[in-house]
Order: C-alpha cells, then sequence, then structure tokens
C-alpha cells in the first residue's frame, strides 16, 4: 500500500486529524472497514493503493453489542493514525474519529429538522391529536438514516417518524402519547392487556367494529 504522499509522510504528519473521503465500504477482509483517501494528500493514489481505515468507536462496544453508525462511500470524514511503526506514525493504519462539518453550496450538511432547513418534515396528525411543535435552529438533538428521523427537543419532546409515510410516534412537552398510522395499526398480546382510563374514552370509527372473544365479562369483582 501506498502512503499518503510519494515521499516519507512522515514530515506532514503534524496535525492529529486530516479530512478524508470514503472510496469504498467493501472490506475484502469483512472486518467493517473502509477505503479511505486523504483530501489534497492522497489525490492522485490509486485507489487500489490506498488504505482501509477502521472506527474510533463509542464506549460499549463489544462482541455483539454496541452502537454502530456505517460510513458511506462519498462521506467526507475525519481521520488520524494513532499506531505507529518504527517510531514513526503508520499511515498504513488509518482510524476514523468521526464526520467532517462542512455546509456545501451553504447547506449544512445535518437533518433540515437540526437547523430548520427546508426539507425538514412537516409531521402528519389527525385533527384531534396535539401538532407538534416547530423545531428550532441548532436546538434539537437529531438522529436521522435510512428514512427514519428521531428528534429530541429541549423542552423534552421526543418523536420517531418514518419520512416517507408520515407514521410516527410522540412523547409531547405535556406528557402525552401521540401514536399516528398512515397506514394500519397492529396491536397484540400473548398475554393479558389492560386498558386504565382516567377519563373520558372516546372511539371514533368510521367503519365497522367487529368483535370476537371466547366470553365475554361484563364486570369482573
Amino acid at each position: 500500500m501506498s502512503d499518503m504522499t510519494t515521499e516519507n509522510p512522515a514530515p506532514v504528519l503534524n496535525r492529529p486529524e486530516y479530512e478524508a473521503i470514503v472510496v469504498s465500504d467493501r472490506d475484502p477482509d469483512n472486518n467493517m472497514r473502509v477505503l479511505v483517501r486523504l483530501l489534497g494528500l492522497q489525490d492522485n493514489v490509486p485507489e487500489e493503493e490506498l488504505s482501509w481505515a477502521t472506527y474510533k468507536l463509542p464506549v460499549g462496544h463489544r462482541p455483539g453489542d454496541g452502537d454502530f453508525m456505517p460510513a458511506q462511500v462519498d462521506d467526507i470524514v475525519w481521520v488520524d493514525f494513532p499506531y505507529t511503526s518504527h517510531g514513526q506514525p503508520d499511515t498504513r493504519r488509518p482510524r476514523i474519529t468521526g464526520s467532517v462539518h462542512y455546509c456545501p453550496e451553504g447547506i449544512p450538511n445535518f437533518p433540515d429538522e437540526a437547523w430548520r432547513g427546508p426539507k425538514r418534515l412537516q409531521h402528519k396528525r389527525t385533527g384531534r391529536q396535539p401538532s407538534p411543535d416547530g423545531t428550532g435552529y441548532h436546538a434539537s438533538r437529531v438522529f436521522s438514516v435510512y428514512g427514519v428521523t428521531v428528534e429530541v427537543e429541549p423542552n423534552g419532546v421526543y418523536r420517531v417518524t418514518q419520512d416517507a409515510s408520515g407514521t410516527a410516534v410522540e412523547i409531547t412537552k405535556g406528557g402525552h402519547i401521540v401514536l399516528h398510522s398512515e397506514g394500519a395499526a397492529y396491536f397484540s398480546s400473548v398475554g393479558n392487556m389492560l386498558f386504565e382510563v382516567g377519563g373520558d374514552l372516546e372511539l371514533h370509527v368510521k367503519g365497522d367494529i367487529l368483535e370476537r372473544a371466547r366470553r365475554r365479562i361484563s364486570e369482573r369483582p
């Protein structure tokens, strides 16, 4: 494998981290590594001479457990070289430490919900369900991947939304729970199921109500 430059790379390794672009996620050894190209240092290095990078993982990783977010091709990431060879940083063993914050064409590389971008979710609810509060700029904890968005708001709101359909689960700032499905909804239990209602119980049904029970007990002592 090639080093970062055609010459000895040690003199240029004077920064703790470097910007890199992910070239491939097809690790030939299936060790969950990705191929990276250091920007400005390996622009002309053939792909077959680049190095496979490992991840700097959050605490709690062990075989079968942990939190994993895969890097994808064309992601811009931070890379460092924590390992040494003969007293010098080993440029054949890069490590991804995080993603680079950048703004292509003035657009932050964040979920739109994090910065009130134009493509942020327009949450779907029925007329009788509480409407979600608007998200703020640079205020919410947002996790968005593969068409699912999780938002945690400073006022205590927690919301999970399937982007394409609008189906969502939410805990409101008042402590209410909203379950909204744009399709069918299914609730099942192999054991007992208990509903306790301290106030009124309303059912709004446009179709039929079908009931099947082995036996019906109208009142339990």
